[in-house]
């Protein structure tokens, strides 16, 4: 396997912390680092130590990084050197003003690292393909700085009047095996047309373009030709002169281009064929019967194939509603796979009518030893019992759960308490859930921050306030599917950026009529 290339970056960030945090990374990945603090010692810098990518951030004082980043791909000049824009601001114009400024890409703040690391291994395939490639083209050009294409002349009659060098090598014949000869003899042409190969030596003469015949060797071999040809009249006569070249390693190489082209194809139908089967087996895991109880609502909006937020409801075996909604860390399958394991517990335990303190420790000890590092589940989980007016709430890691009265009007707010799970061992949390009894009836309202912080273009969030209004103004059995038509138009189109998930438990206290003694 190929060494990673070692790359110089200059690092551009009038924040101290970000620039040692930038550096620190970049060298443990094994890059040289060089610090700037505004956009006018970037420049000089990357006129002092030439690096080889940029990664730049926009407010700065003296001189921002989008005029920096113009000023530095004007001192480029043919040599590319890649900008990366690293900044928290994140409107499409914004953006675009970056990407119009020279800038090669982006990366929103706070920084992804392992994004940022994704992008420095694809600049530096880049970098070393460039590299390759234009070695290969320095050598090339020394050869064919040496070397002359074949150039043949004939007269209207097809005749050879003279050839070049390059023709020996291309054809394999001398020059006294050639002048005087038809120039059928280098072009053949199909059976029963005696004159095609000459017409279609001299057949495009005057215009400019290029055709393609087949060629044949001295030993009999054919070859894929191009040819063009330029008439020259002189003292009345019509002389022809042809340009003629080997086209067979183009031939070769739109052969490999098809053929990958076809292998690329059936990646993608197998990778598509993949990702359906992942979904199908995804979806039995997660819509279970449970999740169609009347007492409960929910939806789920993913930012991508696959969705890092899940929802899980079931009744015990004495009927108790429990029900959760988690949201594991990012979003798309890998989000999707961390969450995963939370599910068969939740539904085997919520089954047994267990406590939720205990499901809640079971679920934190089999996330933390199956994630690894840096991944996490936040989650609400819930108990309702119906038949003694109490809920019981575990929050770790989201928004506010909302207890709603049949007005909808937020009554109580319960917040989170807890680390999110996966973070650190059972023992260290406190799995106690709160409690609290009800009267009559209410709603428990669960999002994640995905509903809160979904941006219309204005990059202004959804929020709570906009989430209350929704909630006060839509009726009991509406309330769930508003929700998610108002986060919808708020943001008008634009691609989510994290998953969006609500859940509403409708909470209807029983009463159990006792029979006269």
């Amino acid at each position: 396997m190929d060494e990673a290339l070692s790359l110089k970056v200059l690092v551009a960030d009038d924040a101290v912390v970000n620039r040692r945090l930038l550096q620190a990374f970049l060298e443990k990945l094994g890059h040289t680092v060089v610090l700037a603090e505004d956009g006018l010692e970037a420049i000089a810098l990357f006129q002092s130590e030439n690096p080889d990518i940029v990664l730049m951030d926009v407010v700065m004082p003296k001189l921002n990084g989008l005029d920096a980043t113009r000023r530095i791909k004007e001192l480029s000049g043919a040599r590319w050197v890649p900008v990366l824009v690293v900044s928290a601001l994140s409107r499409p114009e914004q953006l675009v003003e970056g990407l119009e400024a020279g800038a090669d890409d982006y990366l929103p703040k706070p920084l992804n690292f392992r994004i940022l690391e994704a992008k420095m291994r694809s600049i530096e395939r880049t970098l070393t393909l460039q590299r390759s490639v234009a070695g290969n083209l320095r050598r090339t050009k020394a050869i064919t700085d040496h070397m002359l294409d074949s150039m043949i002349t004939i007269d209207e009659m097809g005749m050879i009047l003279s050839c070049n060098p390059a023709t020996h090598r291309l054809f394999g014949y001398t020059e006294e095996d050639l002048v005087g000869k038809n120039v059928r003899g280098l072009m053949p042409p199909p059976p029963g047309d005696e004159q095609s190969g000459q017409l279609s030596f001299y057949g495009n003469a005057g215009r400019g373009d290029t055709r393609e015949v087949q060629g044949r060797r001295r030993d009999g071999t054919l070859f894929p030709l191009q040819i063009g040809v330029s008439e020259l009249v002189l003292d009345g006569q019509r002389t022809f002169i042809g340009i003629l070249r080997d086209v067979s390693e183009r031939r070769e190489a739109e052969r490999k281009i098809r053929e990958h082209a076809e292998s690329l194809q059936r990646y993608h139908d197998a990778a598509e064929e993949e990702n359906a089967f992942a979904r199908e087996i995804m979806l039995k895991q997660l819509h279970r019967t449970g999740l169609d109880d009347p007492r409960l609502s929910y939806g789920v909006d993913a930012a991508e194939n696959f969705s890092g937020d899940m929802a899980a409801a079931r009744r015990s075996t004495q009927n108790r509603l429990y029900a959760m909604l988690c949201d594991a860390t990012g979003h798309g399958l890998a989000a999707a796979i961390s969450a995963m394991p939370a599910i068969p517990v939740f539904y085997g335990m919520a089954g047994r009518n267990l406590p939720l303190s205990l499901m809640v420790s079971e679920m934190n000890a089999t996330l933390r030893q199956a994630m690894p590092a840096g991944r996490f589940v936040a989650a609400v989980m819930t108990c309702v019992d119906e038949s003694q007016g109490v809920v019981e709430i575990w929050n770790g890691g989201m928004p506010d759960v909302l207890w709603l009265n049949e007005q909808g009007r937020i009554v109580q707010h319960f917040n989170s308490r807890q680390l999110a799970l996966g973070i650190v061992d059972s023992e260290s949390m406190d799995v106690r859930p709160l409690k609290f009894e009800w009267q009559g009836t209410g709603q428990l309202v669960i999002c994640s921050d995905g509903v809160l912080e979904a941006e219309n273009e204005a990059g202004e969030a959804f929020g709570e306030e906009r989430l209350t209004a929704v909630l006060r103004q839509a009726s009991l059995r509406d309330r769930c599917a508003a929700v998610r038509a108002a986060v919808r138009e708020h943001m008008g189109g634009l691609a989510a950026r994290d998953d969006a998930s609500i859940m509403i438990i409708d909470c209807v206290r029983q009463t159990v009529a006792v029979a006269a003694a």
